[in-house]
Parts: C-alpha cells; sequence; structure tokens
C-alpha cells in the first residue's frame, strides 16, 4: 500500500465522519489537494465517490441544500462538472447504535417500515422512516393543511413537514422539537422507553392531521343528523334523508331545494362520494377546502 494514499483516504474517512453539518465537498477537496497529502484534482472526485458509495449507512449527499437519496449517474456527471464540488454538500449521518439507532428500530416497527435493500439508497433505514412518515401526511386536503383546530403537537408537526429538506434533521431534531423533546444526539446512549414515548406521540400528530379531514366530514354528517333528527351515522343518514324526501323528487321546488333534494336521492354513487355534492350544493364549495371559519358557520 502506498502511505500517502492510505493516510489521505483516512483524513477523507474522518472529514466524512466529523460532518456533523452539511459541509460542502470541495471543502474536502482543498484539504487532501493541500500539503501534506498534495492529492491531485483529478484524482479527488474518484476517492469521494468511492467513499460515498462505501459510507451510504451513515454519510447523506445533498446538492444544492436538496438530500439525494440516490448516487444516480445523473448526479456524479453533475458533481464531476464544473463547480460540482461547490454544488455538493456531505453531512454524517450516524443511526447505526445508541438512541438515534433506538428511534429508528421503534419507528420500524411502529409504522411497519423495511429498510430497502438497494446498494443505491442512500441511509436505507433513515430515508425509509422519512418516507413513511412523509406518507402518513400525503395528499392533504387544503383545509388539512391549514386547519387551526387541531393540537399544538399537531400544528407543530406540519409546520416542521412543510420545511423539511433533510432527513437527519428532521428525525432526530426537527420533530422532537415538535413533541417537546430535545435533539436525539449522536452519540446518545440508547433508552427504548423514550425512544417509544417520542414515536408514539409523532405517530398521534401524524394521525390527527391524516384524520382531520374524516373529523370535518363526521362533524358534517353530526350536523345534518341533528336538523334531520336523524342517526348520526352516514349510511344510516343517507337512509332517512332519502325516505324523507323521495316524495319531493318530482315536486316543484325552488332551484337550490330541488338540487338538494336531487342530491340526497341521488342512487349511483357509493355513501363515500355521496355526501361532497350535498355540502357543495349547500354551501357553493367543497368539504376539502372548507376553512375553519366555514366549519364553525355550518
Amino acid at each position: 500500500r502506498n502511505p500517502s494514499v492510505t493516510a489521505a483516504w483516512k483524513t477523507l474517512e474522518a472529514a466524512l465522519t466529523k460532518a456533523a453539518r452539511a459541509t460542502p465537498i470541495s471543502d474536502v477537496y482543498r484539504q487532501l489537494m493541500a500539503p501534506p497529502f498534495r492529492i491531485k484534482a483529478g484524482v479527488m472526485p474518484i476517492l469521494m465517490v468511492t467513499a460515498l458509495i462505501l459510507r451510504a449507512g451513515d454519510v447523506a449527499l445533498f446538492e444544492e441544500g436538496t438530500y439525494c437519496p440516490r448516487l444516480t449517474p445523473e448526479i456524479l456527471e453533475r458533481m464531476l462538472a464544473d463547480g460540482g464540488p461547490d454544488r455538493f454538500a456531505i453531512k454524517a449521518v450516524p443511526a447505526g447504535e445508541g438512541q438515534r439507532h433506538a428511534v429508528l428500530t421503534s419507528f420500524a416497527a411502529a409504522l411497519g417500515v423495511e429498510a430497502p435493500r438497494s446498494r443505491a439508497e442512500r441511509n436505507p433505514q433513515l430515508l425509509a422512516v422519512t418516507r413513511s412518515v412523509l406518507e402518513r401526511v400525503a395528499n392533504l386536503t387544503p383545509y388539512a393543511l391549514r386547519t387551526r383546530r387541531l393540537s399544538p403537537e399537531a400544528l407543530r408537526t406540519r409546520d416542521v413537514l412543510s420545511i423539511a429538506t433533510d432527513p437527519d434533521e428532521l428525525i432526530f431534531s426537527a420533530l422532537p422539537g415538535a413533541m417537546g423533546i430535545e435533539p436525539i444526539p449522536v452519540d446518545g446512549p440508547a433508552d427504548e422507553q423514550a425512544a417509544t414515548a417520542y414515536v408514539s406521540r409523532l405517530t398521534r400528530a401524524l394521525d390527527e392531521l391524516r384524520d382531520a379531514s374524516a373529523v370535518l366530514r363526521q362533524e358534517v354528517v353530526e350536523v345534518i343528523a341533528r336538523e334531520f333528527r336523524l342517526p348520526a351515522d352516514l349510511q344510516a343518514l343517507r337512509t332517512g334523508l332519502t325516505a324523507r324526501l323521495r316524495g319531493f323528487a318530482a315536486a316543484p321546488l325552488e332551484l337550490p331545494l330541488h338540487g338538494f333534494v336531487s342530491r340526497v336521492l341521488n342512487e349511483s354513487l357509493p355513501d363515500e362520494d355521496w355526501l361532497d355534492p350535498i355540502i357543495i350544493r349547500l354551501t357553493n364549495k367543497a368539504l376539502g377546502d372548507w376553512t375553519d371559519q366555514d366549519a364553525e358557520t355550518f
């Protein structure tokens, strides 16, 4: 082995390990191209790419602040282009032991997460957990994205998720902060009870966000049911309203009332879709687009 190459490689490994914050790749290049190593500019990308492949589990890669879940040919091409080292940054994200490992293990159990086995994936367990967390609140309606009719923890969680760009920062710092918990340090000892408590609280907040629109829908069902003195169950409400209004199907009604009756009597829709046209007819707005003021007024 070439002692100078071995020393340079150890220095590169140490730079990756010590990168507690996103560190431009160009900074690492300058360190190794300077004395005593004097690694040539053309060799540095080879060393860096090799290190990124070998350290896929505990080193994250960012391009202009955006997390790179894979080291693709396109990313490599941009990294090798002029100015590439300034566009990319690395950050150590160790999670193989201690409290961080306990947290990821607890998340995996609670969310049914299995880390991808592809070697192209970077930080596979952390990335799998992050994806699962984000999927819990994917496709939120405009109402769920802006309502304040949520618990403080759910509101803080939504704010954190709306600006998340770094899985490591999200899982181990920002989301714990939303739960009122201290950030989870890299070298913290494992505490399974604390990890489980954090994951449980966060899961409840995520479920609350996911279910915000469903809760609003049930509130609307209850209001309509109360006004017509019917059970506050969607299927029972539909059956009861249909029975009461069937006799008005051919009656000469004013246009708004006729529209309401025709939508109640519509038999072509399944129960889960039946309510929406009625809400639009009554409020001129889809339920998913409601504001908190709409909910209070209704």
